[in-house]
């Protein structure tokens, strides 16, 4: 794989929850946006509400709202794994990091390279291999 795809692959890891705030207002603006189109055809002034939408709001209504989902879920799992990897990382105990490692690798790889970093510190701290 290209580096700069590897930086920006791990830029929106470490970011996630950035990126999914994010998409979840924008899927949420598409969302109101394109289902006031379909669902209000009120008229204000004898111009219909959100006309400039009206050809194309059938596909993106459905858009949207997959796309507010898939940002909910995101940010869910994120903020989970999130807590979880800092719930394990912080333990003194040497044999509780070592039963958790696999877990924690697999966190530390999934949340970015700055996860990835503290994780070796705290291997390093508890003198593991």
């Amino acid at each position: 794989m290209a580096k700069w795809l590897d930086k920006f692959i791990d830029l929106l890891k470490t970011n996630m929850l950035f990126v999914s705030v994010i998409g979840i207002i924008l899927g949420g603006v598409g969302t109101i946006i394109t289902g006031g189109s379909l669902f209000f055809e009120e008229e204000v002034g004898g111009k219909e509400v959100f006309s400039a939408v009206k050809d194309v709001d059938v596909a993106l209504f459905p858009a949207a709202i997959l796309f507010l989902f898939v940002c909910v879920y995101y940010f869910y799992d994120y903020s989970k794994s999130l807590k979880l990897f800092e719930e394990l990382l912080q333990t003194k105990s040497r044999a509780k990091f070592v039963r958790n490692q696999n877990e924690l690798e697999r966190l530390a790889l999934k949340l970015g390279s700055k996860k990835e970093k503290e994780y070796f510190e705290a291997k390093r701290r508890l003198k593991i291999r």
